[in-house]
């Protein structure tokens, strides 16, 4: 990511963080909330309505935050291993090309793929591999598959054929349909 963007984000949390401190330094909970916005029943207190109206007016208004500018169009190496990390870390490789700016997640893809890391519905767990299964037989492509589940999608066509799956008929045989 560019350090530009970077900093401007690690800028906004800190402008958060302190609005955050501000604001609790002076709101008292009536309802007793220790965790303002934590669980559902907080979207309709009137407490924690009036506690995010105060943090709205302690944060600084957003002309203030610096533009944020979009990656270098080469990626160095380090940012080719920040990107497997990412990968390594549950990240999807289309959540990766989201946050990073990527137009296209192949290309994101092919690094992974070029490290060889790219996830295998062999190294998948049980889980994962019902996942895989469900989104096939619900219609979806190996390929969508794998922007999902960030499971290769060779190997999810290859897995799918061995074990013999198939998706339910979406149309009734001619000869089975009923006729008028």
């Amino acid at each position: 990511m560019n350090s530009n963007t970077i900093n401007s984000l690690e800028s906004a949390g800190n402008k958060y963080l302190k609005a955050l401190e501000k604001t609790k330094e002076v709101w008292y909970s009536y309802c007793g909330c220790k965790t303002p916005g934590l669980e559902s029943k907080c979207h309709s207190c009137p407490y924690f309505i009036e506690f995010v109206e105060n943090m709205q007016k302690n944060l600084p208004r957003f002309q203030e935050y610096p533009l944020i500018f979009p990656p270098p169009r080469s990626c160095n190496e380090e940012t080719r291993k920040l990107y497997l990390e990412m990968y390594e870390h549950g990240y999807s490789i289309q959540t990766i090309a989201e946050l990073v700016g990527v137009g296209n997640y192949k290309t994101i893809r092919g690094w992974i793929h070029k490290a060889g890391k790219l996830k295998t519905i062999a190294k998948a767990t049980k889980t994962e591999q019902e996942l895989v299964v469900r989104l096939y037989q619900q219609g979806k492509t190996p390929v969508e598959i794998e922007t999902e589940t960030g499971i290769s999608a060779d190997s999810i066509r290859n897995y799918i054929s061995d074990m013999g799956i198939a998706r339910p008929k979406k149309s009734i045989p001619r000869r089975k349909r009923k006729w008028l």
